[in-house]
């Protein structure tokens, strides 16, 4: 993936991760933010005494608790409007389109595909809070990691994020003029 590629997609991904955040300032002040904060309160056992989770930190984390808490759903949230509008808001932003990469139709499952994988970091996030899962939270933080990792592998090699290549489509400028 040529660098200047990379240095927009990178753009997008953070006009989406602010736009989320945005949205979890909002979320966070109703009561979806206090549904998941008391879910988080739950999952991690906080105020325990067999828990890590006293002192200072959980006091410093309940500050922020219900945006911190709702944030993996309102980026999910952002991100899932690519597959139903075709992009997301930075990849809007940025001039940016998901294509097959063989100039094939581009269909919706693939699309969906693509947002599934993408996302399954968050989706993980957000069932391990509903459902009070240690387990699941770390399972979904090493898969986002993983993802991660082959996003920053696009620049040393001359390949497709994983997310890309199992959905066959790949990312490209749109034409200007």
């Amino acid at each position: 993936m040529p660098i200047r590629l990379f240095c927009l997609r990178l753009s997008a991904a953070g006009i989406d991760l602010l736009t989320g955040a945005v949205l979890a300032l909002v979320l966070s002040r109703s009561s979806v933010g206090y549904f998941f904060a008391t879910r988080a309160v739950i999952m991690l056992r906080i105020g325990r005494a067999d828990t890590i989770w006293k002192g200072p930190v959980p006091m410093m984390i309940g500050i922020f608790g219900p945006f911190v808490y709702v944030l993996p759903l309102a980026i999910l949230l952002v991100l899932l409007s690519e597959p139903v509008t075709g992009s997301s808001p930075g990849k809007r932003v940025m001039g940016l389109k998901v294509v097959p990469p063989d100039n094939a139709v581009l269909s919706r499952a693939m699309l969906w595909r693509r947002s599934a994988i993408k996302t399954s970091l968050f989706w993980g996030l957000i069932a391990a809070l509903l459902s009070g899962s240690w387990v699941l939270a770390l399972c979904s933080v090493i898969v986002g990691c993983a993802l991660l990792c082959s996003m920053v592998l696009t620049l040393i090699f001359p390949v497709r994020p994983i997310h890309d290549v199992l959905s066959h489509t790949c990312v490209a400028r749109v034409a200007s003029g």
